[in-house]
């Protein structure tokens, strides 16, 4: 069964090659959340931070017990630099989705920004509990002990990676 940020992940992958997304003509209904978080991950590649911000607010206006929307404005704040404010939206991400795992890849990502690697590191840790094959977590649980001082604890880490999926590559 899929979850609802499956079936919201997949919508917008699919939108997002609408032709009309191209020219930026597409305007969203005000009827559902869809419409908004479609439009805000259009502007967020495009680098329309603020404009993508305003949308997925919008969306939460109409569905505020969605993770992925939280999960979403987490990341557009995170690439505009405000790392407190995308820590709070991933936080309300988990507490409505606490399996969410990219929302523990996305804060670990900010808590290492902020310098906060022990707190970063229990994020990536979390992530491959969660989702034992996600490469880029074991990554950044690696970049983030190397940042330490710990690089025999990172080359474990890696290890540990190729374990589980033995068609990872350590680098």
């Amino acid at each position: 069964m899929f979850r609802q940020y499956d079936v919201m992940a997949a919508c917008v992958v699919v939108l997002l090659t609408v032709p009309q997304l191209v020219s930026c003509d597409y305007k969203p209904s005000p009827k559902t959340s869809l419409d908004y978080v479609v439009r805000g991950e259009f502007l967020t590649r495009r680098g329309r931070l603020d404009e993508a911000i305003e949308n997925y607010r919008k969306a939460l206006e109409i569905d505020p017990a969605s993770a992925v929307v939280y999960l979403r404005l987490g990341q557009a704040l995170r690439l505009q630099g405000k790392l407190d404010q995308a820590n709070e939206n991933y936080a309300k991400a988990l507490s409505r989705d606490p399996k969410l795992s990219y929302a523990y890849f996305e804060w670990g990502r900010s808590l290492q920004s902020q310098g906060k690697l022990d707190e970063a590191i229990e994020k990536y840790q979390k992530v491959t509990e969660l989702a034992p094959k996600f490469y880029l977590a074991y990554k950044f649980w690696a970049d983030t002990l190397k940042q330490q001082g710990k690089s025999n604890e990172a080359e474990n880490v890696l290890r540990k990676a190729s374990e589980v999926d033995p068609t990872i590559h350590r680098k």
